[in-house]
């Protein structure tokens, strides 16, 4: 019941973003679909999902983009979606809507052979799962005959992650066995909840056809010598020009409302940061990045502040909350990618966040000693909600103090160094492709992409998601 909830919650706010994006109110859409206005409120609500190639949704997705034609928005519904072929419009509105809910159904063959091998290697017979499943053998058996709990959302499969999860906590031979399976590192005493997440991620996940999301790295990497990075620090008086920051430094505001406040504050912020010579930044928020993502002037402003901040020489660590798809993460990495490389930035992840969905949304931007954007409210709030900016050097120390409490529960997600000289290169595999100048490593605790040739360039991925991307990867060599 958990996924399912989280299906609903994750239709309901794409929707919300779809009516911010574009400007648009259920009672129009409504009125556009020919359908009621309280079966639209359903779906908005989250409380109930129709099929997605069901006739309501059909009649939905046209007016989606018939409103947005009539508004003026298509263009902004093109680019939320990632389709600029108005012929496939429909058909990928549809699918970005139900992207994280209905999911992809897993390969029956696939689930079947990753089911049983874990099950034999763990010495797992089917009546002991099943006892612990609380159903009949002849289920686990169906399960393992590819005949049943092949949905990638199936509680079955739910189900049997949380016993084996179960079966593996605090033993050590299974730890280890598990560790080499899964391609991670486990340890003693890690919580019930990290090992179910692992074992249910790597039961339903398919990484074939997920190889592109690694190329686009490779050859990210690859082009590290073009990337365009800023060659000297900027001039403070130049960034305060363009961003408009001599004005947001004076500033005196406390209290900002609403998305275009947050999105005041952080300017405020980084400009800030930059012109008072910061020595580093943190950084976490597990409300919707939206805020940012989908005002493009607006993200052009903060990537450039972001980029001048690490020119300058300010350290900046990054708790990413991550709960995506495969694609989706690599697609983060590929673009965030050039920032990490400067060195300036700690990419860190707190693995063990629970997938329910969020009651609370909280953001701490912390520049120790000078400033802290900060704000906790209801998850579906995010443009009803205060954001404080903070300057009391007592309040920043309690800031200070949560942000430290975040880090002691983060992993590194990302770490990069500019030299192999300490590299056993006989470990790594050279695709012919890339001219004997990338190489490829992946084991239980890290994949490690290296470049070879100036500039040299170490980049180790400790996601268990991208290690075992890596590592499929890999394995098609």
């Amino acid at each position: 019941m958990r996924i399912l909830c989280y299906n609903n919650f994750m239709l309901s706010e794409r929707i919300k973003t779809l009516y911010d994006a574009l400007n648009l109110s259920g009672k129009e859409v409504a009125a556009s679909a020919g359908v009621s206005g309280s079966a639209v409120s359903v779906l908005r609500s989250g409380k109930k999902i129709p099929p997605k190639d069901g006739a309501f949704m059909s009649k939905y997705a046209d007016a989606i983009i018939l409103l947005s034609e009539k508004n003026g928005s298509l263009e902004t519904l093109k680019a939320l979606v990632n389709e600029r072929d108005e012929a496939l419009l429909k058909d990928k509105l549809l699918s970005w809507l139900y992207n994280d809910t209905e999911g992809k159904n897993t390969d029956a063959v696939l689930l079947r052979r990753k089911l049983s091998l874990l099950m034999t290697r763990l010495k797992i017979s089917n009546v002991s799962l099943a006892r612990d499943m609380n159903v009949d053998p002849s289920v686990v058996s169906r399960m393992k005959s590819g005949e049943r709990g092949a949905s990638l959302r199936s509680d079955l499969v739910l189900s049997a992650a949380h016993s084996i999860a179960m079966r593996i906590s605090n033993d050590r031979e299974r730890l280890i066995i598990s560790s080499a399976l899964l391609h991670q590192e486990f340890d003693e005493g890690m919580e019930e909840a990290v090992l179910e997440n692992a074992v249910y991620d790597w039961l339903t996940s398919d990484q074939s056809g997920d190889s592109s999301g690694i190329q686009d790295i490779l050859a990210t990497v690859g082009n590290y010598d073009s990337i365009p990075m800023p060659s000297s620090p900027p001039d403070p008086d130049e960034i305060m020009k363009s961003m408009g920051g001599e004005k947001l430094i004076k500033d005196k505001t406390v209290c900002y409302k609403g998305i275009s406040g947050l999105r005041t504050a952080v300017l405020r912020f980084l400009c800030s940061a930059l012109y008072f010579n910061a020595r580093e930044m943190w950084l976490f928020s597990n409300q919707s990045m939206e805020w940012m993502l989908l005002d493009p002037a607006y993200l052009k402003k903060w990537a450039a502040l972001m980029y001048a901040c690490a020119a300058r020489g300010i350290k900046i660590k990054i708790i990413h909350t991550i709960n995506r798809s495969l694609p989706e993460l690599t697609a983060a990495v590929k673009y965030w990618l050039p920032l990490y490389i400067t060195g300036m930035v700690e990419s860190l992840y707190i693995d063990n966040l629970s997938t329910a969905p969020l009651l609370f949304s909280n953001t701490i931007f912390l520049a120790p000693g000078l400033a802290c954007v900060n704000s906790g409210h209801p998850s579906d709030a995010d443009d009803k909600a205060v954001y404080r900016y903070d300057t009391d050097s007592s309040v920043l120390s309690a800031h200070k103090n949560s942000y430290q409490a975040l880090l002691n529960r983060s992993r590194h997600l990302i770490k990069i160094k500019h030299s192999v000289s300490d590299i056993d290169r006989e470990r790594f595999i050279f695709p012919e492709e890339y001219a004997g100048n990338i190489g490829l490593f992946s084991d239980g605790r890290s994949a490690t992409v290296i470049r070879t040739s100036p500039p040299e360039l170490v980049i180790s991925f400790y996601h268990p998601l991208l290690r075992r991307a890596f590592t499929a990867f890999i394995e098609e060599i």
